[in-house]
């Protein structure tokens, strides 16, 4: 079974990752952005966006998953993170098993992120009035930036939250998330190596395959029970 990051860290990850990537196309449109102008302009779209569609999210995960495929999927380089996750066992892994390895880890955070947006939408709106974008050290040219976030959250505490983005390709991406000081690309990276190191790489490539197939299959079968469609979803054994 693959290691687990703790639940606090990765429920957080996700809502703030979430925060700043389920934006409509508008608010990406402009290539001359800043990095703070991306994150700022891109949340605010968010957060009004889910006060509208919220109630309908939560009906209808599928919708979650429709426009992550849409909206959200490009704005993440997930080749980047995928080298940043595996670390050393990517310098030694075949071209094939970087490929797979990409492939179903790309597939297994979209499952994450949209089980956790549609879980946590009520509270990313109630985010609205409790960000605040500090200035960031960044001039126009340079294609690395990290842009921090602070969040006043209920306990009156305050968290801070820093996106590191690389411009690529016209358009700013994001390559890792890090929260109140832990990495999100390291939080994976520990547990992944440990599995690594258990059973090999093409082993966890494998797990990872199986559960991003359970997830595919709990996803239709709650999409039929919601329109009243419980058809059989495999013939002849499981998949």
């Amino acid at each position: 079974m693959m290691t687990k990051s703790p639940q606090k860290q990765t429920n957080w990850s996700w809502l703030l990752l979430g925060a700043v990537l389920w934006v409509p196309y508008s608010g990406l449109a402009e290539s001359n952005q800043s990095p703070r102008e991306f994150i700022k302009v891109t949340t605010e779209q968010l957060i009004s966006a889910l006060q509208v569609s919220r109630d309908e999210i939560r009906r209808r995960p599928e919708l979650a998953r429709q426009l992550a495929d849409d909206i959200v999927l490009p704005y993440v380089d997930f080749s980047a993170i995928s080298r940043g996750v595996l670390g050393k066992h990517w310098r030694r892994a075949s071209p094939e098993q970087r490929k797979k390895f990409t492939r179903e880890f790309k597939e297994f955070l979209t499952n994450a992120y949209v089980a956790a947006m549609v879980t946590y939408v009520d509270d990313i709106v109630s985010l609205a009035d409790d960000i605040r974008y500090p200035p960031v050290r960044w001039r126009p040219g340079q294609t690395h930036a990290s842009v921090r976030t602070l969040l006043r959250l209920k306990n009156g505490s305050q968290a801070e939250v820093v996106y590191r983005m690389r411009f690529k390709e016209g358009r700013w991406r994001i390559r890792d998330v890090t929260i109140l000081g832990v990495s999100f690309t390291l939080t994976y990276r520990t547990g992944f190596s440990r599995d690594i190191q258990q059973g090999g790489l093409d082993n966890l490539i494998e797990r990872l395959a199986v559960r991003n197939r359970q997830n595919s299959l709990d996803a239709r079968v709650a999409s039929e029970a919601e329109s009243g469609d419980m058809g059989i979803p495999f013939q002849g054994g499981q998949p």
